[in-house]
């Protein structure tokens, strides 16, 4: 309706504010308590797409907080040649959502990291990553998801899988956010090997911890 065609102007103008290269997207359900978009394309090659986001919300007051978020049938491009960006055009964007840091001046020793701010549960499904490579190109599986926990931390999961003719790959990657600033990743490579073009991959098993700045 009416609304929906609203409201999807409305977004596709709030992103280019921000400087988000964004080609479409679409509001296909709105509600008090949910916003459903589909069709979505950022970057300015395609680097990301999604067939549907689902955003659940609840209310503080007169303001919104997502609750969760399911993303069906993204697609990200990468590229592992090394001739440009990981992303491609939305490179520079998530170095600057992702940049350490402040502009005016470092913390102190003494200081402690902030509390994090409530984040939604985050569920990706059928998602496909498609890597170009020295050797060609290779596409993936993706299974990933983000969950607050009850004590105030964050859990990330993460699998790819890779099967074809350069190569066959499962790889997984948990990670855990402290409220204090720790977090601990660990990853690895329990199957399969890959055979490119100056790179070879074959079995990984190991983590790391590290204290946010």
């Amino acid at each position: 309706g009416g609304m929906r065609r609203r409201a999807t102007r409305l977004a596709l103008a709030l992103l280019q504010d921000e400087g988000i290269p964004v080609q479409s997207l679409e509001v296909t359900g709105l509600t008090p308590g949910a916003v459903s978009l589909a069709a979505l394309l950022f970057g300015e090659n395609g680097e990301v797409a999604a067939e549907s986001l689902n955003l659940r919300l609840t209310w503080d007051g007169f303001s919104p907080q997502a609750e969760e978020i399911t993303l069906d049938g993204l697609q990200v491009k990468l590229d592992l040649t090394g001739e440009g960006p990981l992303l491609g055009s939305l490179q520079p964007l998530v170095e600057r959502y992702t940049a350490t840091g402040s502009a005016t001046g470092s913390a102190s020793p003494e200081t402690t990291a902030a509390p994090l701010p409530p984040l939604p549960r985050v569920t990706l499904r059928r998602a496909v990553v498609t890597a170009a490579t020295p050797s060609g190109p290779m596409t993936g599986s993706l299974t990933a998801g983000l969950a607050p926990q009850d004590d105030g931390s964050l859990k990330a999961t993460a699998t790819l899988e890779l099967d074809n003719a350069l190569g066959r790959l499962k790889a997984t990657l948990e990670g855990t956010y402290q409220p204090d600033g720790n977090w601990q990743v660990e990853g690895e490579i329990s199957e399969g090997r890959l055979a490119w073009q100056q790179l070879s991959v074959g079995g990984f098993d190991g983590g790391g911890r590290h204290r946010c700045p």
